[in-house]
């Protein structure tokens, strides 16, 4: 994924996310403390600023109910084609290092 594809897949997540917990009628502060992050990594989250480890993430998505189908459709728009032409590069040069 290039950092243009990230950007705007962080974004398109962040923009979610901040629907999501406005819907659900959380605070910030309050979506911070139940996932054991700051209210700052939140904000920066929420506008795209940051991306964040999984481990961080699959409990910040279960708190929202933001569905893994989204987060999916997300990386196959904005980062699916750059992770697939990574990977044959990768196979490729795995293939020249054998001959």
């Amino acid at each position: 994924m290039n950092e243009f594809e990230q950007d705007n897949f962080l974004y398109v997540l962040g923009e979610f996310f901040k629907k999501q917990r406005i819907t659900k009628g959380w605070a910030q502060e309050e979506v911070a403390e139940a996932v054991n992050m700051s209210t700052r990594a939140i904000q920066k989250l929420e506008k795209g600023e940051l991306n964040i480890a999984i481990t961080r993430f699959v409990p910040l998505a279960e708190l929202l109910d933001v569905p893994y189908s989204f987060i999916n459709e997300q990386f196959k728009l904005y980062g699916y084609s750059s992770f697939q032409e990574q990977v044959r590069q990768v196979a490729n040069r795995k293939e020249k290092k054998k001959k």
